[in-house]
């Protein structure tokens, strides 16, 4: 009797999978070929330095937009303090001026 193999058919490859592989192993193929004289486009000190100014720009630009509303929401609470503070002085000069029993 004849042994049998068995092979177990592979799955087919959906167009998208067998793009990227092919990427992958293009690219990988690339980057065994570069030439030796080729210079990478930033050193580490300068991506470091351009990291840096990126982080010091947006920090800057988040604490401005902090503080512009931190002094609008202190406006607006100074706002309705005077007016609070305002209300409480008119009610009480409005008692005051209410005819007393012992006039």
């Amino acid at each position: 009797m004849p042994s049998q193999q068995r092979h177990s058919p592979s799955p087919p490859m959906s167009p998208s999978s067998s793009s990227t592989a092919e990427f992958m192993m293009d690219s990988s193929e690339t980057a065994h070929r570069k030439p030796a004289t080729e210079k990478p486009v930033f050193t580490l000190k300068q991506m470091t330095m351009i990291c840096e100014r990126m982080c010091k720009e947006r920090t800057d630009k988040v604490r401005e937009e902090y503080d512009r509303i931190l002094q609008q929401k202190l406006s607006e609470q100074y706002d309705a303090f005077v007016k609070f503070i305002d209300h409480q002085i008119e009610q009480r000069f409005n008692q005051s001026q209410l005819p007393s029993y012992l006039s």
